[in-house]
């Protein structure tokens, strides 16, 4: 990337919401896409899960992106042109914190959101610790919360109803439920409850789920 590019982005524009949900990526898709870094830090800027641009909270001047191998994850970092300081791309972001590789998190979500084995996630996006899975999927599972709860569905008789008092899909199979904070606020619950993935993927069938996901992330963090 040249040294004085202020934008992650700067060949294609940012998509909106109506374009990253109507998008159906299908996981060889997202492989070849993501193929190396760079893809897979424009590919989330394209979808706004990364800033796209960047500003020194010190000085008010917009960041440049430079090469820094004090980011070695990524490779490249945001860097103020009067105080020289320095930040991830990652900052504000569903990712920050990490130190695993975009391409892997964001594979290791396509099978999470589609209800893959979680052995079968880890084997797809290359495996990683158990612990480091088990947080991952949390966070994914905070995402679906967080939809859930920013828009209740409740399901009535043979449909449901939302906050708006719109029908939409009744969970098939399934005994009336309505989605309060309580239940989906819980991190652990058995056998016999419905944690927040499942609901969320319930209204959302028929929907690219990854895609979806993007969505809620953007709304989530808004970077």
């Amino acid at each position: 990337m040249p040294q004085q590019q202020r934008l992650l982005l700067t060949d294609q524009p940012l998509w909106n919401r109506q374009q990253v949900l109507a998008e159906n990526l299908i996981l060889m898709d997202l492989v070849r896409t993501i193929s190396d870094t760079e893809e897979a830090i424009e590919f989330c800027a394209r979808r706004r899960l990364l800033a796209n641009a960047s500003t020194c909270n010190r000085c008010n001047r917009a960041h440049t992106i430079v090469t820094n191998s004090a980011f070695k994850t990524d490779g490249i970092c945001w860097r103020c042109p009067g105080c020289r300081s320095v930040k991830s791309i990652r900052a504000g972001s569903f990712f920050e914190g990490s130190h695993l590789p975009l391409e892997k998190i964001l594979i290791f979500m396509y099978g999470w959101s589609r209800n893959w084995a979680a052995k079968d996630c880890n084997l797809e996006s290359g495996g990683m610790s158990m612990a480091t899975q088990v947080d991952w999927a949390n966070f994914l599972r905070d995402v679906c919360q967080d939809d859930l709860l920013r828009d209740p569905v409740v399901v009535v008789g043979d449909h449901g109803v939302d906050a708006n008092g719109q029908r939409c899909p009744k969970e098939i199979g399934r005994d009336p439920l309505e989605i309060d904070e309580p239940l989906v606020s819980k991190r652990k619950y058995d056998d016999k409850e419905r944690g927040p993935e499942y609901m969320w993927r319930q209204r959302y069938r028929g929907q690219n789920y990854l895609s979806v996901m993007f969505a809620c992330i953007h709304v989530m963090y808004r970077v």
